[in-house]
This record gives C-alpha cells, structure tokens and sequence, in this order.
C-alpha cells in the first residue's frame, strides 16, 4: 500500500513539473518572439515598442518566478489543507438572526 501512495505521488509531481516546463517554454517562447524586431515593428504600436525592455523583463520574470515556486506548487497539490470554515452553527448563534417557528 505504502508503495502505491509513493508511485501516484511521484506520477503528480511529473505531471505537475510538465505542466510548469509548458508554462516556462511557453513563457520563455513569447519573449524570444517578442524580442524580434520584425515582429515588434508589425504588431504594436511605437509607443510600445519604446518600453518594449520593460514588456520582456515582465514576461522573464514571470517565467523566473514560475521556476522558483515549483515546489510551493508540487507542495500544495500533494498536500493541500482543508479550510477552516464556520461548519454548522446551530440555531440563534452566529451572523445569521434567530429564526421563529411558529
């Protein structure tokens, strides 16, 4: 039993490193697209094209960002925490007002 629970952690984990090298290819993909003049000059208008530095620095730092919080994002979906909520309030307690029965 212990190693069925391991096998299907280990499947969630790639399946999630798969997904996060998508987002980071497709990240990585747009910036290298973006940073073509051809492109630029084609698509936006020229006032974009001046802080087109700041456009690319976004969209690495994203892709940088997305790196560096893989294993908060494996850590959640393996372990994820159940919220705390009001469960059931019995009757006159709580935000809602006491309700007559007659």
């Amino acid at each position: 039993m212990g190693r069925e629970r391991d096998t299907e952690r280990q499947s969630r984990v790639r399946q999630i490193r798969r997904r996060v090298f998508v987002v980071v290819s497709l990240l990585i993909a747009l910036m290298v697209a973006l940073s073509l003049p051809g492109v630029q000059r084609a698509l936006f208008p020229g006032w974009l094209i001046e802080i087109w530095g700041r456009v690319i620095a976004v969209v690495a730092v994203l892709a940088i960002g997305t790196i560096l919080l893989l294993p908060v994002m494996i850590e959640a979906n393996l372990n994820p925490r159940p919220l705390s909520g009001p469960g059931r309030v019995p009757r006159g307690k709580g935000i809602h007002p006491p309700v007559d029965d007659q």
